[in-house]
């Protein structure tokens, strides 16, 4: 069973990408998409950035999407579980718009900003407690120029097994990626993440995950 969702997405018009499946209204947009423009890139004396110059990431192509710009999420379960079975509520959205919260100190938030300013159809949801041989396949599709922002919020809840394949696919090299992976996994849950990418060659990509695994987590 899969579930497809497609949108169009004319990104200099903030409040044209804020309907539909998105975590963030167009004031939580227009916010996010100040703080990139105003932000640095992260100085090169941080060790994390000594191998790579973020000054050479195109930021002259993230705010070039047009109209014929399209993003597609989907989601196919392949077993375990009933597709309706992942479906968020209203009262996850807190919690999910939370995963993408974007510190102050953070070195890279002019990346992050963007990617919460410009991420379109974010796939969340939680693998219910104690459901075990769970395999789902995520897919994220960005179809034509401008920034692809492909994310992916996932909760594990307690006792759950499951194993989650997330690719990112892009048609145009010229379409720089920031993608952001955030998971929590609860107490006793096992979880098998494997992330791929089909992007043209020298395509520009900047990613980053977290996996947070508490007996307390949120």
């Amino acid at each position: 069973m899969a579930e497809t969702r497609t949108q169009t997405l004319p990104m200099s018009y903030l409040e044209k990408i804020s309907a539909g499946h998105s975590l963030f209204s167009s004031d939580d947009r227009a916010q996010s998409l100040s703080q990139a423009r105003a932000a640095s890139t992260p100085a090169k004396d941080i060790e994390e950035w000594r191998k790579n110059n973020p000054d050479a990431f195109p930021w002259k192509n993230v705010e070039l999407a047009t109209d014929a710009t399209r993003f597609e999420t989907s989601i196919n379960v392949r077993n375990g579980l009933t597709q309706d079975a992942l479906v968020a509520t209203a009262n996850d959205r807190e919690l999910f718009t939370s995963m993408l919260q974007v510190e102050a100190d953070n070195f890279d938030s002019k990346f992050l900003h963007y990617h919460r300013a410009l991420t379109a159809q974010p796939i969340c949801f939680a693998i219910p407690a104690n459901t075990t041989g769970v395999v789902i396949d995520l897919s994220h599709r960005h179809f034509g120029s401008g920034l692809a922002a492909p994310t992916t919020l996932i909760v594990v809840e307690r006792g759950a097994e499951a194993i989650v394949f997330d690719r990112w696919h892009t048609d145009s090299k010229d379409s720089p990626i920031i993608g952001r992976t955030e998971i929590v996994v609860k107490q006793g849950a096992r979880l098998h993440y494997v992330h791929d990418e089909h992007t043209p060659a020298d395509s520009a990509i900047y990613r980053t995950g977290r996996i947070k695994s508490s007996a307390t987590a949120i």
